[in-house]
């Protein structure tokens, strides 16, 4: 039997033009040529991901506004991640830019990323040689994208580095070049003790100069031009080096669980004992007054980077009504003798040149700081928002349109005078940005682009998800997505992409927590470590869509399963 019908009643993009042949054909050539050898870049081909290194996908979405984006580069993917791998002893690829984007989806140039990561003291044969392993390691293993510097390449030094990096012997490296590798990765970790401390101290100049700014007498336009320079000065390049201090943190402390010198346990623990903003914040809403709570927390959002969502200033009592629970998690953490024994050895025989107890200080207070100095930017954030919502006000603009005008469009303000008619000029912009983005919507690729073919058919593999904190729990699912005005008290929530303007959740007695997007070092992983919250962090598109059309849901971190029980 054969039936026909048609498919679509309503239309709703009659307005869009729905031809994607040459748009297609268009992408294709453009990877192509992408794909090509650079005269400036190591690797023979080049990759296409949404999740490694700086994880647009989490931090910006897959399918991000004009603002978001253009905010994002400007902030940090443009010059400043590069500048930082520069100052640890990484190759220089600050002419290189970090994301490229395909119809409206921000991807990370892969070659670009891996050339970042190659030690600048190994010689051009050798650093060749290792920015193909990468690529063709990549190619073969793509549910790590969100893991790269855990499974995919090689970008510190800890007490397992030897061990892991006898891998290349099978990959036609030999013992001098694994010396040598070896050797440059342990110069840039010893590196990363001095230059913690000198970030921490950059982060206060940021804290100072926010007052400066909204207090003067400037016009909105130059207070967002000052805003976002400090920013990248004191603020995520200062984050960037902490965040790369935070990461050898972290695979130190793998090393050690590795080595069987910490339990799993232990480490979680460990993890238990830092007190970050997520804490302080839950301690607040309990003990200072709502005036004073805003003061300090008001400039956060879910989203970070989009302008249409309300922050907590704005959108107080969405976030923060109901019931509320408070958990006091700090808790003390000590080596036995053994362990304090045995990692003194260690830091010995590797001549690391720190003593445990800085060592152990030098743990706590990168994955501690990373998390403030986060927490200190974002409000330069969300200051430019509010001058940009001014210049909407005064130009007849709502709030959601404002989305789709590139921050460059704005600071072009600051060096220009421009006579022309400046509503005219951001609504034709915005008339623009808004039909290409409703086109961009319908076309659906990859999360990893291995070929140019990838754009016209792929499958799709599922990521290796990320298990959280170690507990075994049962409960409703809500999805954060769909409406933030749910009560999440005793839940299982679940986020595409959380940052940490998702915080709030935290005052809540939820029981678990799934993410579409994020890394074994992203922000919610750390939170729930934190917490002792079970939590499967970037289980990739497919499982999320199944676990959200689902209701209950059995999320076990001791074993590392999800199983949807109703």
């Amino acid at each position: 039997m054969l039936q026909v019908r048609n498919i679509v009643k309503n239309n709703n993009y009659k307005n869009v033009n729905l031809d994607f042949t040459n748009p297609f054909k268009k992408l294709s050539k453009k990877i192509k040529k992408l794909k090509q050898r650079h005269y400036g870049l190591y690797g023979n081909t080049n990759l296409f991901g949404v999740m490694p290194d700086w994880n647009p996908a989490e931090i910006i979405g897959i399918r991000p506004n004009n603002l978001a984006i253009s905010l994002y580069g400007k902030l940090i993917t443009d010059e400043i991640w590069a500048e930082d791998r520069k100052k640890f002893g990484f190759k220089d690829v600050t002419s290189h830019h970090l994301l490229t984007n395909f119809f409206g989806t921000p991807y990370v140039d892969i070659r670009v990323d891996f050339n970042s990561w190659i030690a600048n003291k190994l010689n051009k044969k050798l650093s060749e040689k290792l920015v193909n392993f990468y690529l063709k390691k990549y190619k073969n293993r793509t549910e790590y994208h969100d893991k790269i510097e855990f499974n995919i390449i090689f970008t510190c030094f800890t007490f397992s580095t030897k061990k892991k990096i006898q891998e290349l012997l099978k990959h036609g490296f030999n013992k001098k070049d694994i010396f040598e590798i070896s050797k440059s990765l342990k110069e840039i970790t010893k590196k990363s003790f001095s230059i913690l401390k000198e970030s921490i101290l950059e982060v206060n100049k940021l804290k100072e100069s926010q007052e400066d700014i909204i207090n003067s007498k400037i016009y909105e336009i130059d207070k967002i031009y000052w805003l976002i320079e400090d920013c990248k000065k004191f603020g995520t390049s200062s984050f960037a080096s902490i965040a790369r201090c935070a990461f050898i943190a972290n695979d130190f402390l793998n090393s050690l669980v590795e080595l069987k010198i910490f339990s799993k346990d232990d480490r979680m623990k460990f993890l238990s004992s830092i007190k970050t903003v997520v804490s302080e914040m839950n301690e607040d809403l309990f003990r200072v007054s709502k005036k004073r709570f805003i003061k300090k927390y008001g400039h956060l959002r879910p989203s970070t980077y989009d302008i249409s969502s309300l922050s907590y200033k704005e959108g107080f009592k969405k976030y923060f009504s109901g019931k509320t629970n408070f958990k006091k998690t700090e808790k003390k953490f000590f080596l036995n003798k053994e362990q304090n024994t045995k990692i003194g050895v260690l830091l010995k025989k590797e001549n690391l040149e720190v003593s445990v107890k800085e060592f152990l200080k030098f743990l706590k207070l990168a994955i501690s700081q990373r998390e403030k100095t986060k927490f200190y930017f974002s409000k330069n954030i969300d200051l430019v928002f509010q001058m940009i919502l001014k210049i909407g006000k005064r130009n007849n603009i709502a709030r959601e349109d404002l989305g789709f005008i590139n921050i460059n469009t704005i600071l072009d303000l600051y060096y220009n005078l421009d006579l022309s008619n400046l509503e005219k000029k951001l609504k034709a912009e915005i008339k623009y940005n808004k039909k290409n983005y409703k086109f961009n919507r319908l076309i659906k690729l990859p999360k990893n682009i291995i070929s140019e073919k990838d754009v016209n058919f792929f499958l799709e593999k599922y990521p290796k998800s990320n298990f959280i904190a170690r507990g075994d729990v049962t409960a409703n699912i809500v999805c954060l997505n769909k409406s933030l005005n749910q009560n999440l008290n005793g839940k299982i929530i679940c986020i595409e992409s959380a940052d940490p303007g998702y915080d709030f959740i935290f005052s809540k007695n939820i029981k678990g927590l799934v993410t579409m997007f994020g890394g074994v070092n992203s922000h919610m992983a750390i939170r729930c470590s934190e917490l002792n919250i079970p939590a499967a962090i970037g289980v990739g598109n497919n499982i999320f869509k199944n676990i959200i059309s689902s209701k209950i849901l059995r999320l076990n971190t001791k074993i590392e399963r999800i199983d949807i029980i109703s």
